[in-house]
């Protein structure tokens, strides 16, 4: 409701428009009002929503405090061992992740879970973990903010998301942390559900953590531009949501509608290089993707803006002429952003029988534009898959799905990797896919 300048109370007669007082230290989505917080600052944020072009109406004001974000427990997916690996994170110790002793009932850190997990997702309140298994099932968990403890949260078996025809099922979480999107690789469709979260907490065998299929994506769901999906990703405020395609070289574009979490198309998909793979977005409103090319060359990432408004808002634009060649790569995997945007790291999962390597970009965070290589390559393991980086940017984790590992790196003032001593913590086996849960710096 909003208040008349007569005191009065109605329902906001036009969409609502919000905004930031200290844009340095929070931006607000205009139409969302979801934050996106960039500097930690002890002075409160002044939030201002209003009703554009409606003088009658008194500006509703809040105020948000930005506090600094710590990794407090990292978790990986073991697909072939039918587990989960937790850990407790330090960053700047010298053993940097160490086993979750703090579950008494499996104090070695690794997890029972069911139908063999392949990616875990956590939801941005903290409270609820959800992985998805090799058949496509979304299995949900509640989460002990205090000592990452995992527990069943509905009781129920997992949701089924997709058939059972692909080799690769990976979803998002939207920021707000209202709906889930699943792709399948080999059947080339998309399926969508809400999530239901009581408010602080979560409580197991509730309602909390229970999914709901979203209307024209519980069955699916592909409008023709899905071609062997292989990433799916939502940029910083959960508007748009981006599908990678391998089969055809393409990123396919949807809004998601903010109340029910249906999607429509932005139009043609966006051209990318060859077999592309996994991608990533960042704070400032760009996607990257990484492009395997072929056994013959072709390694590459490609870049592009988010057109932020107008009748064009969503659509990628492709950042300069082309694809950013990377030279000295087998198999251009993945890629991902630094938390402030200067560096990009980019993945080459190698040739499968020896190690890959790590390989840092400078970044222009304004543009998007992809720089010089930073230091040297970093070796991983064998298979190096997913990565993940702290929120301070001091700590990068790379899961081995060919060596059962996570191999970490402390990150230097310029960006450069360098192998933490030791270079690896265990995993169960086929580790893919590893997140770190982050907290306020004081919890």
């Amino acid at each position: 409701m909003e208040r008349l300048n007569d005191g009065t109370l109605q329902a906001p007669q036009s969409p609502v428009s919000w905004s930031s007082g200290a844009t340095n230290v929070a931006s607000i989505n205009s139409g969302t009002g979801l934050a996106q917080a960039l500097t930690a600052s002890i002075t409160a944020v002044t939030i201002t929503a209003s009703e554009p072009g409606n003088t009658a109406v008194i500006p509703g004001t809040a105020s948000l405090t930005v506090q600094a974000a710590a990794a407090r427990f990292a978790y990986v997916a073991n697909i072939n061992s039918n587990t989960i690996s937790s850990y407790i994170v330090n960053v700047g110790s010298s053993t940097p992740l160490t086993p979750n002793t703090n579950d008494t009932k499996y104090p070695s850190g690794v997890i029972p879970a069911i139908g063999n997990p392949q990616q875990i997702l956590l939801h941005p309140s903290g409270d609820l973990l959800f992985y998805i298994d090799s058949n496509g099932a979304i299995n949900s968990n509640c989460v002990d903010s205090t000592k990452g403890i995992i527990s069943t949260a509905t009781g129920q078996p997992g949701k089924a998301a997709t058939d059972t025809t692909g080799d690769i099922y990976v979803g998002v979480i939207d920021p707000t942390g209202r709906f889930i999107y699943v792709i399948t690789n080999g059947s080339s469709v998309l399926y969508g559900f809400t999530i239901t979260h009581n408010g602080l907490g979560c409580t197991p065998n509730t309602t909390d953590g229970v999914l709901t299929g979203i209307p024209d994506l519980t069955s699916s769901f592909n409008d023709g531009t899905l071609n062997f999906p292989s990433w799916i990703m939502t940029d910083q405020a959960g508007m748009y949501l981006y599908v990678v395609n391998s089969g055809n070289n393409t990123v396919s574009q949807f809004t998601i509608d903010q109340t029910t979490g249906e999607l429509t198309s932005l139009g043609t998909p966006v051209d990318t290089g060859t077999n592309p793979y996994f991608g990533t977005t960042d704070v400032n409103g760009h996607v990257f993707v990484a492009n395997e090319g072929t056994d013959t060359g072709g390694q590459s990432v490609s870049a592009y803006t988010i057109t932020a408004s107008g009748a064009t808002a969503g659509q990628l634009v492709q950042i300069g002429s082309g694809p950013t060649a990377i030279t000295g790569t087998t198999d251009t995997f993945n890629v991902l952003t630094s938390p402030n945007d200067n560096y990009l790291y980019v993945l080459d999962y190698g040739d499968c029988v020896g190690a890959g390597q790590v390989i840092a970009y400078g970044l222009t965070p304004a543009t998007g534009v992809i720089g010089s290589v930073i230091g040297t390559p970093q070796p991983t393991d064998v298979e190096p898959t997913g990565m993940a980086i702290d929120p301070t940017g001091a700590l990068l984790a790379i899961d081995n799905l060919g060596a059962d590992d996570i191999s970490l790196y402390t990150i230097g003032s310029n960006g450069a990797p360098t192998p933490t001593s030791p270079a690896t913590v265990s995993t169960g086996t086929n580790p893919q896919f590893v997140v770190f849960y982050t907290a306020a710096s004081d919890q």
